[in-house]
């Protein structure tokens, strides 16, 4: 059972590059610098976003949102 439960882990688990990273803090890094002195804050943590609606519920977590 252990091992069923590690290769459910492996394959749903983030496998995150550092390529994906650097262009993760580019585009973080852009969007700060371009909302600098607005209402705006773009936030690069992937917080959960829930947009729901009366028969369904979508959650994401998006590298990076505004």
């Amino acid at each position: 059972m252990n091992l069923i439960l590690e290769l459910i882990f492996y394959f749903i688990s983030s496998r995150i590059s550092m390529a994906h990273n650097r262009i993760v803090m580019g585009i973080s890094s852009a969007l700060y610098k371009f909302f600098t002195g607005s209402k705006c804050t773009p936030y690069s943590e992937q917080i959960e976003v829930i947009f729901k609606n009366e028969s369904e519920v979508y959650k994401f977590l998006p590298d990076i949102f505004e």
